[in-house]
């Protein structure tokens, strides 16, 4: 025993009276105006303020999809999650901390903040019930507002789809699930009618163009947007709405 606890005081001291002499001194420095925060690494529910970080705070007319920021060497913010392989290696790729998207594309034109872009889904040779978009924001937010809409200009073409000739702010969907959830985790393979932990909203019947969900401020991660009908739609884009201060980050 006293061999053993002479061995940890050796270690405790340095390793012995060669400890100071060998030993490197190391030191971490980052932030600041010499180490920004932003070229340390991806950040998204931080700001920096006079150097300093800070949880981002969300205020109740900005979109909490285009604020999240995570973006990677590629300037990619959603990484895209496929049931059985990932469409792009992302070494910088954090599991529960980068914000992802199911079955989607590197940029998902329903999350990019472009109107003018969108998903298609009209052919009528096709039926579109149980087709869901689902994304994980990476970090919890608060929310009480979930927002989504078909493209708003131009037309649809007249032969051989849903809608034909129609304009396009007509395509939206007619009937529609809303779900999120917060800590358990959607699996790769998800069935497109199986809601996530709460349903938000519940809808038969849809005759609005532009869907404008609200409920009670709460975090949540994860949120799906289901079509429950066989009829085709448009979906230019997906927004979020909340107040405060992001609860993790």
């Amino acid at each position: 025993i006293f061999y053993l606890l002479s061995f940890f005081w050796i270690l405790a001291l340095g390793l012995g009276p060669f400890g100071d002499a060998a030993a490197e001194v190391k030191r971490l420095v980052i932030g600041g105006e010499a180490y920004p925060w932003e070229e340390t690494g991806k950040i998204t529910a931080f700001d920096v303020v006079s150097g300093a970080l800070q949880l981002r705070e969300y205020r109740p007319y900005q979109n909490i999809v285009q604020m999240l920021d995570k973006r990677d060497e590629q300037g990619v913010i959603w990484f895209p999650y496929h049931s059985s392989r990932d469409r792009r290696v992302d070494h910088d790729y954090v599991s529960g901390e980068d914000p992802r998207a199911w079955w989607s594309y590197d940029n998902p034109p329903h999350l990019d903040g472009s109107p003018a872009e969108g998903n298609i889904e009209v052919l009528i040779t096709r039926t579109f019930r149980g087709a869901y978009r689902l994304f994980d924001t990476g970090v919890p937010v608060r929310v009480n507002r979930f927002v989504f809409y078909p493209l708003q200009e131009g037309n649809v073409p007249p032969v051989g789809n849903w809608y034909a000739g129609a304009p396009y702010k007509e395509t939206y969907m007619r009937a529609y699930q809303v779900s999120a959830g917060l800590r358990e985790e959607p699996p790769r393979s998800t069935p497109g009618l199986e809601p996530l932990e709460i349903i938000l909203k519940e809808e038969p019947g849809n005759y609005e163009s532009i869907v404008e969900i609200a409920f009670p401020l709460q975090p949540f991660r994860f949120f799906k947007l289901t079509n429950t009908t066989l009829a085709g739609f448009t979906l230019a884009e997906i927004e979020l709405y909340g107040e405060g201060f992001a609860p993790e980050a």
